[in-house]
């Protein structure tokens, strides 16, 4: 029996299967994807408190269609982010040949570690032979910590006697020269790095042929020169001025002045005045210690302290003028109406050293803040014990903790880095 031509074709059409539905991971295609820096993403060196950033790129070299489904940052350090490039959502579609970046990389140097993986770039796309690659992030933090070390209390100190040398005080001049050298002693005890200087003359200087005394001098070789530098008697007209004299002695510490490199700037700087009467110089008496407070580089303080009558007594008259200087200034007062008030000048000095602030400890170098760690004596404290003071470069501890004279603090860090 012979089947018509039509009916024939529908029995072949019949007798054959169905086509399958069509599915892009089974069809040879998807595109391939190309990275770029490649597989591994490498930051090298990185100092710690520098940043760095990396991008990461992605090319399509198939002749199909490539789809980026989803982009991840996986086991990553806290100091590594991803950020996308673009806020749209996935999946991206590259075209064949299409290079698009995918996002930044950015690594901000934490604590030094050594060259290692510090995260992973998962990316998921519709290349048939790569549809899960991880790119390895690597770098190193590199970084060397300062230590500042310190003894609570024994600042260096730079200290000036202005005296007022004039026939009325010669007994009071006499006095203090016999105790110098127990003054000199006592800071040499305490550590102190000091230099001391007496002046009588109106202009500030003085002729004993050694700039200033210092912790090198033993006590009864300090109280020798000493001698010599007070020794000059001035006019009556001027010898009563120390303010001024003050004044001239320190702006002669100046390149070129009678007293040069007197004064250092991370040093205290202790004024000291003796005389019977007030004190005659020509200026506002604010006006002096407005000056000398400003030389000082914060935290380092300016202080008067006075050798003198608060109020009238036997010979001598109210030292006005240096009072209103150690008042302002919160400094010690011997008064010559105490009777023996030169048994208190060894004193001073020792409140000259306890002068030194506890609490605030300038440091070498501008710090990574976050990196600041203080001890005393060994023992570390907490964060909340201690701040940072970024105009004065500078730790200041809680007065909770102020350390005793002599503590030994240790403030480690890393100094503030100069990134490329």
């Amino acid at each position: 029996m012979r089947i018509a031509p039509l009916l024939a074709g529908l029995v072949l059409t019949a007798c054959l299967p169905r086509p399958p539905d069509y599915d892009p991971d089974s069809a040879g295609g998807g595109g391939v994807l190309a990275l770029e820096p490649g597989a591994t993403v490498d930051f090298g060196e990185v100092y710690v408190g520098c940043a760095r950033v990396q991008e990461l790129y992605a090319t399509n070299e198939g002749d199909e269609a490539l789809v980026l489904e989803l982009i991840t940052l996986l086991q990553a350090i806290d100091s590594l982010t991803w950020s996308k490039a673009d806020a749209s959502p996935y999946p991206w579609v590259l075209q064949p040949d299409e290079r698009r970046l995918l996002g930044k990389l950015t690594i901000v140097g934490g604590y030094a570690i050594e060259e290692s993986s510090v995260g992973v770039v998962s990316i998921q796309s519709s290349d048939p032979d790569a549809e899960s690659v991880d790119v390895d992030v690597r770098a190193q933090v590199t970084g060397e910590m300062v230590t500042d070390g310190f003894e609570a209390g024994q600042w260096d100190m730079d200290i000036l006697f202005t005296f007022d040398r004039s026939g009325s005080t010669m007994d009071e001049v006499m006095a203090i020269e016999n105790k110098i050298d127990d003054f000199v002693e006592g800071l040499r005890g305490a550590g102190v790095d000091f230099r001391m200087l007496g002046v009588t003359e109106i202009d500030g200087c003085q002729s004993s042929g050694i700039p200033w005394i210092d912790n090198s001098y033993s006590g009864e070789a300090a109280a020798g020169v000493f001698s010599d530098m007070i020794s000059a008697q001035p006019s009556a007209s001027v010898a009563s001025q120390g303010l001024l004299r003050a004044e001239n002695a320190l702006a002669a510490s100046d390149s070129g002045g009678c007293n040069e490199g007197f004064l250092r700037d991370d040093a205290m700087l202790h004024i000291i005045g003796m005389s019977d009467g007030p004190d005659t110089s020509p200026d506002d008496y604010n006006a002096y210690v407005d000056t000398q407070i400003a030389r000082n580089k914060a935290p380092f303080e300016t202080v008067y302290h006075g050798i003198g009558a608060e109020t009238a007594c036997g010979d001598a008259l109210a030292y006005d003028g240096f009072l209103v200087a150690a008042s302002t200034t919160q400094g010690y007062w011997i008064s010559l109406c105490d009777g023996d008030w030169w048994e208190e000048v060894p004193g001073l000095g020792t409140n000259l050293v306890n002068r030194g602030d506890r609490l605030t400890y300038p440091l070498s170098q501008e710090p990574l803040e976050w990196s600041l760690s203080v001890d005393l004596d060994g023992t570390a404290l907490d964060a909340a014990d201690f701040s940072y003071d970024t105009e004065t470069v500078s730790v200041v501890l809680g007065a909770s903790v102020a350390p005793m004279p002599g503590t030994l603090v240790k403030i480690r860090y890393f100094p503030e880095p100069v990134c490329e």
